[in-house]
């Protein structure tokens, strides 16, 4: 195998692909997967079992063939070496790999290539979505997946494609984010799981894109299959092949409340600052924070008092203007779900909707109605 590309595109997909490979003390198991597909070099990493992701780089190729080379030292050196052009070849003897770059050269040893084993997928349904919306989709619903795995089945981001319409959802128990996208072309029904790290996967080579990117995301499902149990997404050059979580997941239309007593709408900036200097004090405090409406007769001075306390060691309190309707009212968070919610939307406001100190909260974006987030009120003595 002989070849040249640019460094930053190598780079790139060395670092696609290197985040599918897992530490082991087993050298073959760190091993990703070169080799020449037509006119493109093809890099393949991948765990062995659950998730393979494949990253197509442009090169010129001089004689085609295929090797295997160590994720970490290839990252390494591919990571620092200038932005210029990149020379791969294999050695004429052995399972080794030549890098050259300028005046750098490197050799990587491998494994005979036959032994890298990865499953191929090619799903015959494919679905196109359109990244900037299913990124922002994602990344809204993704914050509430659950981070252990005591329930294997809230580990992921629930997919619920209908006739015209992606319904994305996520749950640990303690929060809930629900966020729906048109897809006018999808014509399908079908329910599928995606593991969390799959999704975040997904959102990072949404945003390597270049600005200028005309494809879209593509879903490749199994043909016909009753209970899907892998799923491939093509993102620009790279292609992800997972396995997907396997159960039900839970029915949550009725955990969202149907009405609210009490709608407090707020900026989302002056929140969030808020929120960022009320942290270090609920720390302390199974981190609570306390959220208080007070709304003025005449509707002119209504404000969010927000208090969080550290123990006996300090208390914080601030306020911040706020449009509120229904009334006053007191309901207490844990401080992180708020924060993880600010941190993903794009809204220059947010309207939180109460029942009571006892229900669960829900937070919506003022200028977009798709998303609902439920957070589950933390119990206080007020």
């Amino acid at each position: 195998m002989n070849l040249s590309c640019l460094q930053k595109d190598l780079n790139s997909g060395v670092s696609a692909v290197a985040r599918a490979i897992p530490k082991s003390q087993n050298p073959l198991a760190g091993q990703l997967l070169a080799k020449t597909d037509g006119d493109d070099l093809l890099l393949v990493g991948t765990d062995g079992e659950t998730v393979a992701i494949t990253y197509r780089v442009k090169a010129a190729i001089g004689s085609p063939g295929e090797i295997t080379m160590e994720k970490l030292r290839l990252s390494s050196l591919i990571g620092n070496l200038p932005n210029d052009e990149v020379t791969l070849e294999s050695a004429e003897s052995g399972y080794q790999a030549i890098v050259r770059c300028r005046r750098t050269k490197a050799e990587i040893a491998g494994f005979n290539p036959t032994e890298f084993q990865v499953t191929e997928f090619d799903g015959a349904t494919s679905i196109e979505l359109p990244p900037a919306e299913l990124r922002k989709a994602l990344s809204r619903t993704v914050i509430a997946a659950a981070q252990d795995d005591s329930r294997p089945v809230l580990t992921g981001v629930q997919f619920e494609f209908t006739p015209g319409n992606l319904r994305l959802g996520a749950a640990d128990g303690f929060r809930l984010s629900v966020h729906t996208l048109d897809l006018p072309s999808c014509s399908i029904t079908r329910t599928l799981i995606i593991p969390r790290g799959i999704v975040r996967e997904v959102i990072r080579l949404i945003d390597e894109l270049p600005e200028d990117a005309t494809e879209g995301v593509s879903i490749h499902l199994e043909e016909g299959a009753e209970s899907d149990t892998r799923v491939a997404l093509s993102v620009g050059p790279a292609r992800i092949t997972a396995s997907l979580v396997q159960g039900s997941f839970p029915s949550y239309e009725q955990l969202i409340p149907a009405d609210h007593e009490v709608s407090i709408e707020v900026s989302v900036g002056a929140l969030s600052e808020t929120v960022r200097r009320a942290e270090g004090f609920a720390r302390d405090s199974s981190n609570i924070v306390r959220f208080m409406a007070e709304q003025d007769n005449d509707d002119s001075g209504s404000s969010l008092r927000i208090r969080a306390q550290a123990d006996e060691s300090g208390t914080y309190e601030d306020e911040i203007d706020a449009v509120i309707e229904g009334g006053s009212s007191n309901i207490a968070f844990n401080i992180a779900y708020i924060r993880d919610v600010l941190a993903v939307l794009d809204s220059e406001s947010i309207r939180i909707e109460i029942t009571s100190s006892g229900n669960p909260g829900v937070v919506r974006a003022v200028d977009d109605d798709r998303l609902t987030h439920v957070v589950m009120p933390m119990y206080v003595q007020w």
